[in-house]
């Protein structure tokens, strides 16, 4: 496209009705010197106001910019954050299911021990007077052989 064309297409185009050919005669003697191999005579300004011009649609304000970056951290601290409490939690519950199982066997053996300890009283002198009633209970049983709970325990 020769130079004198993109000369007059951007007279026709300028921002400024100022700096556009002001009639259509004009613009008809730019395009037949064109066609004649001639110079055009009137040139466009390629300026503009500053309150006319138009902002540039490609930079995006800064908070649109950041916005992105913005809410990916915090949805990977929000991430993070949980993920450490849940493992926190997954601990702690860990840690009271171990300690509960050790009270039980704990419970267990003094259970057993209190027994075993009623089974000799009861065998020497043949009262329970003083054991608990619950363990009471379980050492007559254990002795008429109607519980077959505590079979493992050594005399």
């Amino acid at each position: 496209m020769p130079q004198s064309l993109n000369l007059v297409i951007g007279k026709c185009l300028a921002k400024l009705p100022a700096e556009r050919y002001q009639t259509a005669k004009e613009l008809y003697l730019d395009l037949q010197r064109i066609k004649a191999g001639k110079a055009v005579l009137a040139a466009p300004k390629f300026t503009a106001a500053p309150s006319q011009s138009r902002p540039d649609r490609t930079s995006k304000p800064l908070t649109q910019r950041l916005l992105l970056p913005f809410l990916l951290l915090t949805v990977l601290a929000v991430s993070i954050t949980g993920f450490y409490f849940l493992q926190n939690e997954l601990a702690r519950q860990s840690r009271a299911l171990r300690a509960k199982e050790n009270k039980a066997k704990s419970t267990k053996a003094r259970f057993n021990v209190d027994i075993t300890h009623g089974i000799s009283e009861l065998r020497e002198s043949k009262t329970s007077s003083g054991l608990n009633p619950v363990v009471k209970n379980e050492v007559e049983a254990f002795l008429k052989g109607n519980s077959r709970k505590f079979v493992s325990i050594a005399f």
